[in-house]
């Protein structure tokens, strides 16, 4: 699997987004990946810097997780 990113930055409401992915196909290979084996892939994601104090806020924010990506 080959990471895209965009060329460019989006700025809206003051922050700055960089996309992902160049293209919806893209998207969708990426997404793919990640969500394969039933997440797995995703589930042994580590983030680059994950430290001591950003694994306390995993762990609070753990016990107010809906499973939702977006609020209800």
């Amino acid at each position: 699997m080959t990471r895209c990113r965009a060329k460019s930055a989006v700025v809206s409401a003051g922050v700055a987004t960089d996309p992902l992915a160049s293209s919806q196909a893209a998207a969708a290979e990426i997404a793919t990946f990640w969500l394969s084996g039933g997440g797995a892939n995703l589930a042994a994601a580590t983030p680059p810097y994950f430290d001591g104090e950003l694994a306390a806020v995993y762990s609070a924010a753990s016990t107010h997780w809906s499973g939702a990506v977006l609020p209800r």
